[in-house]
């Protein structure tokens, strides 16, 4: 089991893992896991996975407590994370930090899009329609924060006016 990076383990998919986002998701430190490779393929632990996708472990176990990572467990117990798993939760991440909600990535789930970097080809049609969802539900919040905001606004002017300050 060699210390080996990231991209000398699997470059192609270490590529496609980078290709996911705007050059900032899975940019952090080289992979260096102590995992090691175990049948070929690359294996990381939960601190490993959470520094190479920029998380904390905390968030990692949330993402499999909402069923968006299934993680297989050594003979030690500890969660050992696949490629797969890793693809999954750089697009995770991705798709949080853009402001989609467990539920929506979920979807995102159960339309198969969360297997390959979300921005690779062909992409995922199941996308558009959760994000367009999910842009309808930040109007309506927009709107009602607006007549929120507007609301407050009147009070305000009447209490100055009430109270002659200014």
């Amino acid at each position: 089991m060699g210390q080996e990076t990231l991209s000398s383990i699997q470059a192609s998919d270490a590529d496609a893992i980078n290709q996911a986002g705007d050059g900032e998701v899975g940019q952090g430190p080289s992979y260096t896991g102590t995992s090691g490779l175990r049948g070929g393929a690359m294996q990381m632990l939960i601190g490993e996975l959470a520094e190479y996708v920029g998380t904390s472990p905390r968030s990692l176990r949330h993402y499999e407590q909402q069923g968006l990572l299934s993680p297989e467990r050594g003979a030690n117990g500890y969660r050992v994370y696949d490629e797969t798993d890793v693809i999954r939760a750089v697009n995770v991440k991705e798709l949080f930090d853009a402001g989609l909600t467990s539920a929506d990535v979920r979807q995102y789930l159960v339309a198969g899009c969360l297997d390959q970097p979300l921005m690779a080809a062909p992409r995922c049609s199941a996308e558009l329609e959760t994000v367009r969802q999910r842009l309808a539900s930040v109007d309506e919040l927009i709107g009602r924060l607006e007549r929120t905001r507007e609301r407050l606004v009147e009070r305000s002017r009447g209490l100055e006016d009430e109270l002659d300050v200014g």
